[in-house]
């Protein structure tokens, strides 16, 4: 039994219903509150969390290969393709742009224009 600051015992919001967390997330008792914590694979404030896979993720989806889909944060290679979503190579074996070579490629172009 916890002991908060007043020397009575802490009541547990985690058990019942008085927490109010995100179903993918887990109620953490603390003396006098309580927090919410988002499971592995979800993000979030801990009251409401987003599946974000067990891949890996990119903030705001800014980081994925054109050749990819983004969903919550997470790249996936578009269908005929394959790859991490970073990096995504055709089934004809090419390997295509990623965001660095677009932003290299653009560089490039720039100076040979010049």
């Amino acid at each position: 039994m916890l002991l908060g600051p007043t020397k009575f015992p802490d009541i547990d919001e985690c058990r019942g219903y008085k927490a109010v967390c995100d179903r993918n997330a887990w109620c953490v008792n603390e003396i006098g509150s309580y927090r919410c914590e988002c499971m592995a694979s979800y993000r979030g404030d801990g009251k409401h969390c987003t599946y974000v896979g067990l891949g890996r993720s990119s903030i705001n989806c800014q980081d994925c290969s054109p050749d990819a889909t983004c969903m919550n944060g997470v790249c996936q290679c578009k269908e005929g393709y394959e790859g991490d979503g970073f990096n995504c190579t055709g089934t004809g074996g090419l390997q295509t742009r990623s965001i660095r070579t677009v932003e290299d490629a653009a560089t490039l172009a720039t100076r040979e224009s010049l």
